[in-house]
């Protein structure tokens, strides 16, 4: 032990002795002390910040000593200041939220629960279930979700009600209980409409949005989006604004309406920047990239994704950094590197599995079986792909079982297996065509000529890939066509017929 390490250790020692010397009234007196002094270092006390039930998700005015806050609420609590503790650990709960430290944010929201009752304890319970959920502690952000439900039940508390349900809802929607979390949405729906609130309906139908194009009810996704967006716009609420506008552009990518997507992207990204929402601009530029990818934009697609991963890292969101690195995963494997892009696939397929993200899980298994599938290895990408196909089903994740069917189809037709891959490819088409998958409707009809080719059915197979190609033209995604021309022209000399697209490049 060198001579600084002993005197910070002696003085350590001799403060404790100090401070256990005195009697229980001169230490609350000490404690009350230092919150005056920590205060008026600070400009003097922090505001008392309004009742939680009544925020809706919108944050106090920041104050100086809010980096303090945690400090502060203890020494009022040895001090005996109640009301004063509860204004701190509130206070520093929000503050350890914008600034990512998760566990510190959970364990002041649930501080600050044991001190209030009624509402108010509700509505700390579920901010500390919002805290669980982003931090993928999933069973346990289901449970405090509940205990809130049941004391704003017990307060007759309608508006914290629908907000505990709303979380519910969510949470339902992102593990894949579908039936769940559409009753969730439709009583959250029902409540802020009762209560004519259109801030709160307005965050409602944006989720049951998503839900919708889950589902691939593409029609009734956009008319909650538009209609979201338009409650929220009103009551200028320009954070939610830019989460709405980024899903909303989401929506249009997957129904192949590149350009308004692309715009909407970048609007919603600038949004976030504005308002130093970091994880909504973290999600926002992983879907650009993806945009970017389907474009051809290899460059730009692989440079979002990476600064989305760090933002995620950053924020403490393992869902969203599972997510993303499954993505750029693909990306990686589309530009020729399978070793990087098995590594990403298997740390997301764990992150998934850890967090109990079954929807997602699904997704991951599906993109380890395509790339075996891309190193040779069918006998395995088949299994990777038949364990994604259940999990797609269980968690009723039409638009991707739809994808998985036709990669599925194409598989089984490299192995020889054309019943099978031709009824793979029809109800890919038919699941495509519901939920309105554009761009994988042109991947698939140029997968399945090749299928044709090799059935002998060369007049079949040039409708069908002059059909594909065109699809995958129009969208612009030119990179997957220059990908599906080459095994077309290769399938071509070797069935010694003519390429279909002589001379259209």
């Amino acid at each position: 032990m060198n001579a600084e390490t002993s005197y910070l250790f002696r003085h350590a020692l001799l403060r404790d002795a100090a401070y256990q010397l005195q009697l229980p009234g001169n230490r609350a007196r000490l404690h009350d002390l230092a919150v005056t002094a920590i205060e008026s270092v600070c400009g003097g006390a922090a505001p008392e910040p309004p009742p939680l039930a009544a925020m809706d998700g919108r944050r106090p005015e920041a104050h100086p000593s809010d980096r303090f806050a945690g400090e502060l609420a203890e020494h009022a609590r040895l001090s005996g200041r109640l009301e004063v503790q509860r204004r701190y650990l509130g206070r520093g709960a929000e503050f350890a939220e914008t600034i990512f430290q998760n566990a510190a944010a959970e364990g002041l929201w649930r501080r600050l629960a044991e001190v209030t009752a009624g509402s108010e304890r509700a509505e700390a319970l579920r901010r500390a279930g919002d805290v669980a959920h982003v931090a993928g502690r999933w069973k346990q952000a289901d449970l405090l979700y509940r205990r809130a439900l049941v004391l704003h039940l017990r307060a007759n508390n309608r508006r914290g009600e629908g907000m505990a349900t709303h979380s519910l809802a969510t949470l339902h929607r992102e593990t894949g209980s579908v039936e769940r979390a559409r009753r969730c949405y439709d009583r959250t729906l029902e409540i802020f409409c009762e209560m004519n609130d259109p801030h709160a309906e307005g965050g409602a139908l944006a989720g049951r949005a998503l839900l919708l194009k889950d589902l691939g009810r593409m029609a009734e996704a956009e008319t909650a989006f538009e209609k979201a967006l338009a409650l929220l716009r009103a009551c200028a609420d320009e954070r939610r604004v830019a989460i709405v506008t980024g899903n909303r552009a989401n929506l249009d990518h997957n129904l192949g309406h590149f350009d308004v997507a692309e715009r909407r992207y970048d609007e919603a990204i600038r949004h976030a920047r504005a308002h130093g929402d970091l994880r909504t601009e973290g999600n926002h530029l992983a879907n650009r990239a993806a945009l970017y990818a389907d474009t051809g934009r290899a460059e730009e697609a692989e440079r979002d994704y990476r600064r989305a991963l760090e933002i995620t890292r950053d924020v403490g969101d393992r869902r969203a950094f599972a997510l993303i690195a499954g993505n750029l995963g693909n990306q990686l494997a589309r530009t020729g590197r399978p070793e990087d892009a098995a590594r990403l696939f298997h740390e997301s397929l764990s992150i998934h599995r850890d967090i109990g993200n079954r929807r997602s899980e699904g997704v991951a298994l599906g993109n380890i079986g395509q790339l075996h599938q891309q190193t040779g290895n069918l006998v395995e990408a088949e299994n990777f792909m038949r364990q994604a196909l259940a999990l797609h089903r269980e968690v009723a994740n039409r638009r991707s079982e739809g994808i998985l069917l036709g990669n599925l189809g194409g598989l089984l037709s490299a192995a020889g297996r054309h019943e099978e891959s031709e009824r793979m490819f029809q109800e890919a088409f038919s699941i495509h065509r519901a939920v309105g998958n554009r761009g994988f409707e042109g991947t698939h009809r140029c997968d399945h000529a090749l299928l044709l080719l090799q059935r002998g059915l060369a007049d079949e197979a040039r409708g069908e890939w002059l059909a594909g190609a065109a699809i995958l033209r129009e969208l612009g995604d030119t990179l997957d066509l220059d990908a599906k021309r080459a095994s077309m022209k290769k399938a071509c000399e070797a069935a010694g017929a003519d390429l279909f697209e002589a001379g259209r490049r």
